[in-house]
């Protein structure tokens, strides 16, 4: 019994003294709004989803080997021969290849419901696999330099940027890409007319 006398005298003093040290409420700060940019979102979209703003890829008989028609039927007027994360586009060459778009990264199936900008945490950026794929991929740019010099020429471009910045999108845990880290890529070697 006076043990637990003993506790409950401790516990009341512990709260009073909890209460009485209280600083106060937590200061904050509100954040002003910025402008937003003019625009229309359904063209924004359509261009996302359709246009060709990636310019180098993979030949589409590459692209269906690796990665074949997983995503059919998640986005209407979406070519049905791609998954909603690549576009076709045209190379400067004039090759029609397959490029990855925003959604691979921005977008993200939950309860068999494509969500767009939603970010995408079931691939695994973590893992250093790619470069087991590394004498593959120089294989199939030997094969296309030998045999299909158009396509080696539009797929060029793509090659080298997945080999150099294959290090640099890595995340050190699951659920997370690096697309802040491919976007600041990207931009930098945005063409300014377009």
């Amino acid at each position: 019994m006076k043990k637990f006398f003993l506790l409950t005298i401790l516990t009341s003093v512990c709260i009073y003294a909890a209460g009485f040290l209280d600083s106060g409420p937590l200061l904050s700060e509100n954040i002003p709004a910025t402008a937003q940019r003019t625009g229309d979102p359904l063209k924004g979209y359509e261009y996302i989803m359709s246009a060709e703003y990636i310019k180098s890829g993979l030949p589409y008989y590459l692209y269906k080997a690796g990665f074949g028609k997983k995503n059919i039927g998640y986005l209407k007027g979406h070519d049905p021969r791609l998954g909603y994360d690549f576009n076709f586009s045209t190379a400067a060459n004039g090759q029609t290849i397959v490029a990855p778009n925003c959604l691979q990264c921005h977008a993200e199936k939950l309860n068999d419901k494509l969500i767009v900008g939603l970010g995408n945490n079931t691939k695994d950026f973590t893992s250093q696999q790619v470069y087991n794929l590394r004498p593959m991929q120089d294989l199939l740019l030997y094969y296309m330099k030998t045999l299909r010099p158009r396509e080696y020429e539009a797929s060029y471009r793509f090659s080298i940027a997945t080999q150099s910045l294959d290090k640099k999108l890595f995340t050190e845990c699951r659920g997370v890409s690096g697309a802040d880290r491919l976007f600041a890529l990207l931009v930098s070697y945005r063409d300014p007319v377009t």
